[in-house]
């Protein structure tokens, strides 16, 4: 992994403005952002004193709000994690975000990412399935976002903990989007 020593996380957070006053199209601010935190992630030290690695369960520590630029309204949501081996549970059920979209960068350890879809099985077309639509390992300095509507899970896959750097297009506080259930083929309101 290079390291990138002049990048600073204010200069990455102008970055995100400036793509969010240029485009109102979700997949170019995506990936473009993402393009950004792919340099981000490569500063070292970037997280020490802002982050503190918990035993069980996850830790999540605000990086910067943004209540003039976003997508789909103002309101970008920069933040970390850290989910321990044993007890986190945040991104581990399938969901969407609704409207919005999230870019995640691992910055240490690694990640599961797997992706499903809405499917129509021949010869019912009138009942949806859920069907798994891919499967990945998200390592350090590796960057992947989600479009509005995307159905995703996340979940710690390292030996120890793990650091993820995430940008919500919208603080999802709020946003209305969906919980799936695998076993039921089922989605539930989140707000």
């Amino acid at each position: 992994m290079t390291q990138t020593t002049g990048y600073t996380l204010e200069a990455f957070i102008e970055d995100a403005r400036k793509v969010f006053a240029v485009s109102d199209d979700a997949k170019v601010q995506a990936q473009a952002i993402a393009g950004h935190m792919e340099k981000l992630l490569q500063v070292p030290n970037l997280l020490d004193g802002k982050l503190e690695i918990p035993e069980t369960g996850t830790a999540v520590v605000s990086l910067h709000y943004d209540d003039q630029y976003g997508h789909p309204a103002p309101g970008f949501w920069l933040m970390c994690n850290a989910q321990s081996k044993t007890g986190a549970t945040v991104g581990v059920h399938p969901h969407d975000h609704g409207a919005a979209w999230v870019v995640y960068g691992v910055y240490s350890g690694a990640i599961q990412q797997t992706t499903w879809r809405w499917a129509f099985h021949e010869p019912d077309r009138m009942v949806p399935h859920l069907d798994e639509a891919g499967q990945w390992i998200q390592k350090p300095g590796e960057v992947a976002f989600f479009m509005p509507g995307a159905i995703h899970a996340q979940k710690n896959v390292n030996d120890g903990p793990s650091v993820v750097i995430r940008l919500e297009g919208q603080k999802l506080t709020g946003v209305v989007r969906h919980s799936y259930d695998l076993e039921t083929e089922s989605a539930t309101v989140v707000a």
